[in-house]
């Protein structure tokens, strides 16, 4: 997010959430928090339906990318980025 604001780029949150480039961090996290909740709740409704699904041949794929993929791109995405920063030199 911090990154598309910088860059100008397209961002669904930036634009819902009328956010400038000068927003405080705690605004951004505000945003962040509401698009992980957001997220959970999508990611809540896709496991719903894949779980009614017949995924012969590749469903251990499918299941590993909603299952382990999708969550920690998400995480790493919304939350990683944010552990970096508060990371000194060693």
């Amino acid at each position: 997010m911090e990154k598309d604001l910088r860059e100008g780029a397209f961002n669904p949150f930036i634009v819902t959430k009328q956010l400038q480039s000068n927003c405080s961090p705690e605004r951004l996290k505000e945003v962040k928090a509401e698009a992980n909740q957001i997220l959970n709740a999508t990611l809540s409704q896709l496991i719903a339906v894949v779980n009614l699904m017949d995924l012969q041949p590749f469903g251990s794929i499918v299941t590993n990318v909603i299952f382990l993929g999708l969550p920690e791109m998400q995480r790493a995405i919304l939350f990683e980025k944010e552990k970096e920063k508060h990371v000194g030199p060693v």
